[in-house]
Parts: C-alpha cells; sequence; structure tokens
C-alpha cells in the first residue's frame, strides 16, 4: 500500500488500534531507524519549518572495538574466514568484507587530536595487515582483498595511514607499527611491492623526520634479515607460508631502507646496502632496479650508474643507452 492509502484506512480507528500498529511497526524497525524514531518519540516531531536534528551518532567505546578486530584478525590467521569450523558461520566467513567495511567506518569516527584517533591508527594497521597477508596466502575468498574492502588499491589504504601519521602528530609507537605492516612484503596483482617506500618516503616532509623514520626500519630490518637468513640458509624446495612471509618481509623492508638512504641523497648507503644484502642475488639486477625504481635525478642516476661500473657490473644495454642520453643532456 501507498501511504496516503494507509493514512485513509487507519484514520477512523480508535487511539488504542493505533498505537498498537505503531507498537508492532516499531519493533520490526533495524536499530539505526530506532535511534532516529527514537529521538522523535522523545521531542515531537516539530513544525514544517522545523525537522527535528537526528540525533548524533555515538562512537563506539575504543577498547571495545580493539577486542572485535583483535578477535577478527587472530580467526583470519587461524583460517577461519577460509575454512569451514565452528568458529565462524558460513554467513559471516561470505560477509567478512562488511565486517571489514564496519569496522573501518568506526575507526575514522574518532577526531584528530585525541588519544583514541592514534590507537584507531593502530588498529587501522591491524587491518591493513591482515588485508596484506590474504593477498599472499588464503586468508578470505579472495586475494584481491584492498578492492573487496572498498578501496581503490593496496597502495590507497597505505597511504591513508601513512597521512593519518602525519595528522597524529608522528607518535612513535604509530610510526613504528605503519612501517611494520608496510613491510609485511605481502601485495596484491595489481600493486608493486615499490610502491609502500615510495609513499611512505614521500609522506616524510623533512630530511629529520626521514633520518628517523630509516633508523626505526633498520633497526626492524636486523630480526627480518635474521629469520630470512634461517630460512634460506640451505637450499630447499619446500615452500611454507611462514618461509613465503619472511622473503617478502626482507625484500620489502629493504626496499624501505634503501628508498630512505636515496631520498636523502646517501647514495653510497643505498648502493652498499642493496648490494650487501641482494635482494635479486645478482649484482646486475640490483643495479638495474636501484636505476629504474627509485625516482633519482638525472645526476644521481649518473653517479649510481658509475659507480656500478667501478665495481665491474656489466650493465645491460638499455642502461647504457639511458647513461649516454643522460651525459648528453646534462652536457647540454
Amino acid at each position: 500500500m501507498k501511504i496516503e492509502e494507509v493514512r485513509r484506512a487507519i484514520k477512523e480507528w480508535p487511539e488504542e488500534d493505533k498505537i498498537k500498529l505503531l507498537s508492532m511497526m516499531y519493533r520490526k524497525l533495524p536499530k539505526t531507524a530506532k535511534d532516529e524514531i527514537d529521538f522523535y518519540v522523545e521531542n515531537g516531531m516539530g513544525d514544517s519549518s522545523a525537522k527535528p536534528k537526528k540525533p548524533e551518532k555515538l562512537k563506539q567505546d575504543i577498547s571495545k572495538l580493539e577486542e572485535e578486530i583483535e578477535a577478527f584478525v587472530s580467526n583470519a590467521r587461524e583460517g577461519n574466514y577460509y575454512y569451514a569450523n565452528r568458529s565462524i558461520s558460513k554467513k559471516e566467513r561470505s560477509n567478512w568484507r562488511n565486517t571489514v567495511k564496519a569496522f573501518l567506518r568506526e575507526l575514522r569516527e574518532y577526531d584528530e587530536g585525541t588519544e583514541e584517533y592514534n590507537k584507531a591508527t593502530l588498529l587501522l594497521c591491524d587491518l591493513y595487515d591482515i588485508l596484506g597477508r590474504g593477498t599472499t596466502i588464503y586468508t578470505f575468498a579472495t586475494t584481491d582483498t584492498f578492492h573487496t574492502a572498498g578501496f581503490e588499491d593496496q597502495e590507497a589504504f597505505y597511504a591513508e595511514l601513512c597521512e593519518r601519521v602525519k595528522v597524529g602528530g608522528y607518535q612513535e609507537d604509530v610510526l613504528d607499527k605503519v612501517i611494520y605492516v608496510g613491510c609485511n612484503g605481502s601485495v596484491d596483482y595489481m600493486t608493486s611491492s615499490n610502491m609502500m617506500p615510495r609513499v611512505f618516503a614521500a609522506s616524510l616532509s623533512t630530511k629529520q623526520r626521514k633520518k628517523h623514520a630509516l633508523e626505526i626500519v633498520k633497526k626492524q630490518f636486523e630480526p627480518i634479515k635474521t629469520k630470512y637468513n634461517a630460512f634460506y640458509r640451505k637450499a630447499s624446495f619446500m615452500l611454507t607460508e611462514e618461509k613465503l612471509l619472511a622473503r617478502g618481509r626482507f625484500e620489502t623492508t629493504g626496499k624501505f631502507v634503501v628508498r630512505l638512504y636515496t631520498s636523502l641523497g646517501m647514495l653510497d648507503d643505498a648502493y652498499n646496502f642493496a648490494m650487501n644484502e641482494k635482494f635479486d642475488f645478482e649484482s646486475e639486477v640490483t643495479l638495474y632496479k636501484l636505476l629504474m625504481y627509485y625516482d633519482l635525478s638525472d645526476q644521481d642516476w649518473i653517479t649510481i650508474y658509475e659507480k656500478g661500473i667501478e665495481n665491474g657490473i656489466k650493465p645491460r644495454d638499455n642502461l647504457v643507452t639511458g647513461y649516454e642520453e643522460k651525459k648528453a643532456s646534462m652536457a647540454n
């Protein structure tokens, strides 16, 4: 029935029948609709020129939200959102994207300049990390986790985290965690692992902040390197989940170090670090990636290229051509 038909039908009803109908309809309303109706019940309908304001949505207690997110992340890591189990229902397993979207909405509600804001950023890091894991290890029903959760791509979520570090005043524990999850080494098929180091370095506005971040990344790198070496010291064809993630984290954390070195103009450090850690095993491949992936100025490009030549590396043909073109351009 249309609303006018309803009005005509109940117009002559006894008052008590109207109240019974209203009560019946109210019980069937979803909670979000009840919140708005409650306001009108308590404050009246107002007049035609001034509609009562909707009640302000109350933010969920951050501790309660933290418990819910920790439980979600723990279940996801256990595979409970991928495999059939008694902990997570089939409906909830298929509904994981909406669960994540609801968490995101809640976490973005906390105001800048509050303790809850930085706490929310830490929890957003947990969500970023589990979505990242899902791109590499079976965690949800898709490996396109970031897009499924409502992001344009993985880079967009990480850029949001980096922006929140700045807005939150570069709080140490937040900065440390944003770096750590950015180095998790898990990326979707549309994303390059070079994007997160680029986004992070670009978010740091001063040399002082970049140097401080560099020290944090280098400190994180040492235990990551130790774990990686423990897995790969001996040749093995057995590829475990932990081994795969260790390799990705080792490479990505190394790229963060090199990116910060190059953004600070510390070219010798960038070159020596990349060559010593052997992310790509072959020196020629390492030189190629140093020159092609780090947004170098022409002069810095030439400097690293010539350092490679001095160390006996024979570059591929397109690098030789690029070097000749850059030298000619700078000579003019």
